[in-house]
């Protein structure tokens, strides 16, 4: 699987610290629960 670097870098622009990234309300939370909750296709 590839990841498109133009849309990673949407994703990130708005991260400041690594809470942004990582913290309980952290993007990678985000991403995951999104995940996890989206019906495989």
């Amino acid at each position: 699987m590839t990841i498109d670097t133009e849309k990673l870098d949407q994703i990130l622009k708005d991260c400041k610290n690594p809470e942004d990234l990582m913290g309980k309300a952290g993007i990678l939370k985000q991403l995951k629960k999104t995940r996890l909750y989206k019906p495989r296709l």
